[in-house]
């Protein structure tokens, strides 16, 4: 689980038996979890330099991680090492190309402007984004880090790829 935030899919993994790997760069992340939850495995480091051998993992989880990475395509290939061969990333980020998300929100952003508009505590981390894909950018990045997309939905705002390893 790279970028654990609040542990929701560490946890679930957890309850459903599968060996399960917790990861962050955040200090704050990886100590709260090991105040929190002592029975998580948790493991500090950066995504782009993931710190496994070739061939570690089923399956990688990268929910809402990929749009605070410098480098997406560093990210991207060290999954791909770190996959077992047949093995799948499922992979969460927002959408650029969500019209109805990106009409609600333009009021805010417009208001902002003019009034001092307190940010949920929540909404903070989207100041965070490196870089948000639309589903063709999106696509066309893990297709050219040579990921088959198995499956692909949209919801609210975010697009959901389930992916695997091509070999």
């Amino acid at each position: 689980d790279i970028g654990i935030g609040e542990g929701f899919f560490s946890r679930l993994c957890l309850q459903k038996k599968a060996k399960t790997i917790s990861l962050d760069f955040a200090d704050p992340m990886i100590q709260y979890h090991k105040e929190n939850n002592p029975d998580f495995t948790l493991v500090q480091a950066d995504a782009q330099y993931l710190p496994f051998k070739n061939q570690s993992f089923d399956t990688i989880l990268a929910l809402d991680v990929i749009e605070h990475l410098p480098s997406p395509s560093d990210f991207l290939n060290e999954v791909n090492r770190a996959l077992k061969k047949g093995g799948q990333m499922i992979l969460t980020t927002p959408n650029t190309g969500n019209i109805i998300e990106e009409t609600l929100k333009m009021p805010f952003r417009v208001l902002s402007k003019f009034l001092p508009i307190k940010m949920r505590e929540k909404d903070v981390d989207h100041c965070t984004h490196m870089k948000e894909f639309s589903v063709r950018e999106l696509r066309q990045l893990l297709r050219k880090s040579k990921f088959k997309i198995l499956t692909f939905n949209t919801f609210n705002e975010n697009i959901l790829y389930k992916v695997l390893d091509p070999t």
